[in-house]
């Protein structure tokens, strides 16, 4: 039942994977159900059209990755179990039948696919508009592992400006959000934002120029080996370590961050817009 549950409470979001000829797709804040078989673009126009966040699922899943185009309004950037099948899928069996029953946990870390390739593919499509970028632990079918060690893996942390069915899609809408693989470390806080004199915007946003602009970066825990780059148009032009950065904003583009621990990706941003 959507809405909130429990103490502490957990919001339950009402959504659909719909099957279309060309893969599948999430109709994310939809409550009526969307007919399977459909073309993409009705898919996604029916999501839109009740008011809902049409997401394409595991763009890189062998057979059921997304081929329904551009046209979506998020896009999974990393999905846990179908970017495993993708990246080891020998590996990905053995793991299964030989460590999972063991140890679920290391089993899931222990074939993590590669965030790099579903990185690369976003900006691409971020080039042409704004997409938002989400992680996804894809937890249908357990296979030995809890959905608990899979939920602990990967997360969609939402910077909403309330605990409601309301006020997290619109912060998903508006991509006021993150991805965070959280086996390396938990995320206590994240923030990224650009400014200037008088301006500024926060992830999802977007700012006309006013340069000089600059990048603020802040997250905790603040560990010193922790490595932030900044991304402009696909391709890293900054970096720097710790728990705060400033970086100069050189022109116009579409940037984001990436941080990483011990050289693995632990949070993927979505993006700022700078001029565009």
């Amino acid at each position: 039942m959507e809405g909130a549950h429990g103490d502490p409470p957990v919001l339950v979001l009402v959504s659909q994977e719909v099957g279309t000829p060309d893969g599948h797709l999430i109709a994310l804040g939809v409550r009526d159900l969307i007919p399977e078989g459909l073309p993409a673009a009705e898919a996604i126009a029916r999501t839109r059209a009740a008011g809902g966040i049409a997401v394409a699922c595991h763009p890189r899943y062998p057979f059921f990755g997304w081929r329904g185009g551009d046209d979506v309004d998020a896009v999974e950037v990393y999905s846990l179990t179908t970017d495993l099948v993708d990246d080891f899928p020998l590996w990905t069996v053995g793991r299964f039948g030989l460590v999972a029953p063991f140890d679920s946990e290391v089993s899931v870390r222990l074939g993590l696919g590669d965030p790099a390739r579903g990185l690369r593919e976003w900006d691409r499509m971020l080039a042409a508009r704004p997409v938002v970028g989400l992680g996804a632990c894809d937890s249908h079918d357990n296979f030995f592992v809890p959905h608990r060690d899979r939920l602990r893996v990967v997360t969609t942390r939402v910077l909403a400006d309330s605990f409601s069915v309301a006020g997290v899609l619109e912060a998903i809408r508006r991509g006021r959000v993150y991805v965070a693989l959280e086996h390396l470390a938990p995320v206590l806080r994240f923030h990224f934002e650009i400014e200037g004199k008088g301006d500024r915007a926060e992830m999802g946003g977007a700012l006309a120029g006013g340069f000089p602009l600059r990048a603020v970066v802040r997250v905790e825990p603040a560990d010193p080996s922790v490595h932030i780059a900044l991304i402009r148009d696909g391709e890293p032009i900054d970096a720097g370590t710790g728990g705060e950065r400033d970086f100069p904003i050189p022109g116009e583009g579409v940037y984001r961050l990436e941080l990483r621990r011990d050289g693995e990706l632990w949070i993927a941003s979505n993006p700022i817009r700078v001029g565009r």
